[in-house]
């Protein structure tokens, strides 16, 4: 059995927890995942969800958090190192949606946030 403690910090301008480390982990390790505890901290850094989880298996046998899966709980087609930046497209599209009152699918949809990230455009044109 494996141990892993997420500390998700409150993201106050987009009004959630920043849980994108533990949906990767829940997604590439869902089947894997024995039983969690939540606990909710204050610091004068901001507000935290702590997350300890207990899991079966050995960590280097289970699929990297950036693997493509489908269906529901899909994780990103992006690379490690693109992995910030389609979570940064992923919060300006979450603030986007709200401001507007839709969700965010009709934004931008993730396939879309993928291609993006992929093509690395410069300016609004390109």
């Amino acid at each position: 059995m494996q141990i892993k403690l997420f500390s998700l910090k409150f993201d106050f301008q987009a009004g959630e927890f920043d849980s994108t480390a533990w949906e990767v982990f829940v997604a590439t390790h869902n089947p894997s995942i024995i039983d969690y505890k939540s606990h909710f901290s204050e610091t004068k850094e901001g507000l935290y969800c702590h997350i300890l989880v207990s899991f079966r298996g050995n960590p280097s046998s289970l699929p990297s958090p950036l693997e493509k899966k489908s269906g529901k709980g899909k994780v990103p087609n992006v690379s490690a190192k693109d992995f910030p930046v389609y979570e940064a497209l992923r919060r300006w599209r979450l603030k986007r949606s709200a401001e507007q009152g839709i969700p965010p699918y009709v934004v931008l949809k993730n396939r879309q946030l993928e291609d993006l990230v992929e093509a690395r455009p410069k300016t609004r044109g390109d």
